[in-house]
């Protein structure tokens, strides 16, 4: 897993990636490429002929033209696994509890700079060394011989319990942080066949993952911890270490990108054949350092000749030595963990996350970490209604057996998308956006919105806004039961009863006629609890340099430019004078500021002043104006007139109610 967040910098970090993203859109924009690319010079030797021999070069402006396949923009759910030996003590201590850490596939990290898993460690298996897990040591408390011998592992049962969770894909650490490799390599003896199980565990995964017709890839780190020809210093204890051929021709020996990663990379593309290579590990040094380029082309070009769709996600190298960082620009897809700091709208991406905290199989993971079943159904909506994947890990146990909780989530998921599969799969994002009580999936080829009811009504009524197009029919997925439809304006009203036929998430499926005509639409009546509407920040359509919607403060911020507009498309269902309350902040130096609303570009109320909060995180409610609104839709907006500071205000929502 990803090393920065063991960075003492992580402000610095996140402003660089910000900078970086920002840069990558501007580029982008105006076609240009995101960063340098040095010319296609010195291809390895194992590599060469198959990229020369094209179609793609070792160039980023060739690779960018590789487009993620459809197999993976349709599937939209996948399982990985982390499996090793690290899943022998299995363990690390909760997040929540001193010294806790989230990632149990680092313990080798944590034995030599934790002091919990270090007295774990003493307490359990006295003076073991991290490589004595491979092929077995004493555990101290129960006096047994543990090691990663996967005894249990049954490659055919793995393969059709992710086929029954409902998965199209499935990938594995092929080779973690720590080196130890899951296949027969040549190039180490520190792999399953020589060591521990004795077995060539991911070639058994790839033969039942085609049998059951899966899609199969593997993960790889680049680097590795503590490998002495990495690190370039001997290492005591570090198993399996070959003597390495000068695989470049450069006359050196046992260089370690050139005489062992690249080889074993192409030991695993022609052996193995994957559809897909997901890389990490690569952030002490940049693309060229790890020939990342080179291997790409060569990738990609080994698929053509076969007729194979591949991908890769977006981990090449860092920003380092002088060139960019490839996370978040490069890649079929761009992968991120628990959190999508990306632009979701720019490239198909995946959410990359356990049931839990953990990657690796951790025996203490704390309960209130783990994900409801109601909590894994709405991460599963919420990703693909937002243009993703989602990637649910899991920790196998050292024996090979899967843990109960990950069994039981998984098995949830596919009952729930055996009966809503079709609201997921060949889905794409729906241009009515994030509703606050629920999501909207689109298939564009059936002309189908799929509306994912979060909070069902207790009156049996739902509005659905933001969708003009004429609605031909409409069913509830759980059962079957058609729902009345009736159609104001962008206001489709929904009659699907009181009483709730689905489990966690309960869709109604919208065929529409023609072409889709539709847009974001933020209030709802009732929004509020109170017969009101709600026009949330996240929802809201901006115009300008600089607002944009804030995560840290769930706000609309940065409004430094004084003609930066934002508005809501609202449907009024009953014309009146409606009070208009806002939810702001704004910092002592910066309070004086002026704004007034428009009404379908109308000035509709009195100059409004800003107010002193205490600061830009500390809202206060307001009831600032009253607005005569009009039956039917209107948008409503707020333009800034006079800033006295660094930005004009902070605006979290603003509220509608009708008076009496």
């Amino acid at each position: 897993m990803n090393d920065r967040f063991l960075s003492l910098n992580k402000k610095f970090v996140g402003f660089v990636v910000m900078v970086l993203l920002f840069l990558v859109v501007n580029f982008a924009e105006s076609g240009e490429l995101p960063t340098e690319d040095p010319p296609q010079t010195n291809l390895h030797p194992m590599l060469k002929d198959v990229i020369e021999a094209g179609p793609y070069e070792a160039q980023w402006k060739s690779i960018i033209k590789h487009k993620a396949p459809e197999w993976f923009t349709k599937s939209k759910v996948g399982i990985s696994a982390h499996w090793g030996p690290y899943a022998v003590p299995g363990w690390t201590p909760r997040k929540d509890t001193p010294y806790g850490v989230a990632y149990s596939e680092w313990y080798w990290v944590w034995m030599k700079n934790n002091k919990a898993v270090k007295k774990y460690q003493q307490d359990v298996y006295g003076g073991a060394k991290y490589d004595d897990f491979i092929d077995g040591v004493k555990n101290l408390k129960t006096g047994e011989v543990e090691g990663f011998y996967t005894k249990d592992f049954d490659a055919d049962e793995w393969m059709r319990l992710f086929k029954e969770a409902g998965a199209k894909y499935f990938f594995i650490t092929a080779k973690h942080h720590d080196g130890f490799c899951i296949w027969d390599s040549e190039y180490t003896d520190r792999n399953s066949m020589k060591m521990g199980p004795k077995r060539d565990l991911y070639g058994e995964m790839v033969t039942a993952a085609r049998k059951h017709g899966l899609k199969i890839g593997l993960y790889y780190s680049f680097y590795e911890w503590n490998n002495p020809i990495y690190r370039g210093k001997p290492a005591k204890g570090y198993k399996g270490v070959k003597d390495l051929k000068d695989a470049d021709g450069d006359g050196k020996r046992n260089e370690f990108v050139d005489d062992f990663m690249i080889p074993q990379l192409k030991e695993l593309v022609d052996k193995y054949q994957p559809d897909c290579m997901f890389f990490d590990g690569e952030w002490e040094h940049g693309y060229p350092y790890w020939r990342g380029r080179q291997f790409i082309a060569y990738y990609y070009n080994q698929a053509a000749k076969r007729g194979q769709e591949v991908l890769v996600n977006d981990r090449f190298g860092q920003a380092k030595e002088g060139v960019s960082d490839t996370r978040g620009v490069y890649g079929d897809i761009w992968h991120v963990e628990y959190h999508a700091n990306i632009d979701r709208d720019k490239k198909p991406w995946a959410m990359w996350r356990g049931f839990g905290n953990s990657y690796g199989y951790n025996r203490n993971e704390h309960p209130n970490n783990i994900l409801t079943h109601d909590q894994v159904i709405k991460m599963v909506v919420d990703v693909v209604s937002d243009n993703g994947n989602i990637e649910f890990n899991l920790g196998p146990k050292a024996d090979g057996t899967i843990a109960a909780f990950e069994v039981e989530r998984l098995k949830v998921m596919g009952k729930w998308l055996k009966v809503n599969g079709e609201a997921i799969y060949d889905t794409v994002k729906s241009p009515v956006g994030k509703l606050k009580h629920g999501r909207v999936t689109h298939n564009v080829e059936t002309k189908t919105l799929y509306y994912h009811v979060y909070d069902w009504p207790t009156n049996g009524v739902i509005d659905l806004g933001g969708v003009r197009s004429k609605i031909v029919d409409a069913k509830l997925l759980a059962n079957g039961k058609a729902v009345g439809v009736m159609q104001d304006g962008d206001v489709i009203t929904l009659k699907v009863g009181e009483d709730n036929p689905g489990e966690f998430v309960t869709v109604v499926a919208l065929k529409y006629q023609g072409e889709l005509k539709a847009e974001k639409y933020t209030a709802k009546v009732g929004g509020d609890g109170a017969g009101g509407y709600v026009l949330g920040a996240k929802m809201a359509k901006v115009v300008g340099k600089s607002l944009k919607f804030e995560d840290r403060t769930k706000a609309l911020g940065f409004w430094s430019v004084l003609t930066d507009t934002p508005s809501w498309s609202v449907n009024i269902k009953e014309a009146g004078d409606y009070d208009v309350e806002v939810e702001i902040a704004c910092t002592d130096s910066s309070a004086g500021g002026e704004y007034e609303f428009e009404l379908d570009g109308n000035a509709v109320s009195r100059k409004l002043v800003v107010p002193k909060t205490g600061g830009w995180a500390k809202f206060v409610t307001k009831k600032v104006a009253v607005i005569k609104f009009k039956k039917g839709s209107q948008v409503l907006s707020v333009r800034g007139l006079k800033m006295d500071g660094d930005a004009l205000m902070n605006l979290r929502a603003i509220r509608l109610k009708k008076r009496n």
